[in-house]
């Protein structure tokens, strides 16, 4: 996953990482996708 996905989910600040522009727009449903693809699946 992406590491600036993960500080987005997290609710770290952006304005702290040189590479970030000063405005950055995430796709919920697309973070949300690649999410749940890093995550295992529970079978119960």
């Amino acid at each position: 996953m992406q590491e600036v996905y993960i500080i987005w989910l997290r609710g770290d600040s952006l304005k702290k990482k040189t590479w970030a522009n000063n405005y950055l727009e995430f796709d919920p449903e697309l973070v949300g996708k690649e999410y749940l693809s890093c995550v295992p699946k529970l079978t119960l």
